[in-house]
């Protein structure tokens, strides 16, 4: 026992160094990164509603439960007061996220 302890004793800053990088490492392995996801698909599901011909600017939103299933969108697009665009937004962002028809809104963006 007096060998560990001299051991420990004499190389100390080395395992503290160690044991508090395994705690990071820990720390950072156990973080949830599903935002990013959620990030990540909101600026997919903008920039391909943008390249869409009549769509212009959008911005979009998503909402997720606590298992992070979307629970709904809302898309603002300049071309959103054109029946037949506002179509194509709600169909997409649907088709997209799989999210029922109701839990949709699609709004025009002021000028």
């Amino acid at each position: 026992m007096d060998d560990i302890l001299k051991f420990f004793k004499n190389n100390n800053k080395k395992y503290i160094v160690l044991v508090l990088l395994g705690i990071v490492i820990l720390v950072f392995s156990s973080l949830n990164f599903d935002v990013d996801k959620s990030d990540y698909t909101e600026k997919k599901l903008k920039q391909m509603l943008e390249e869409t011909e009549g769509v212009g600017k959008v911005d979009v939103m998503i909402t997720y439960d606590e298992n992070k299933i979307p629970k709904g969108i809302i898309v603002a697009a300049d071309g959103a007061e054109n029946a037949d665009i506002k179509k194509i937004i709600h169909d997409s962002a649907a088709a997209v996220l799989n999210v029922p028809d109701y839990k949709i809104q699609i709004l025009t963006k002021k000028k």
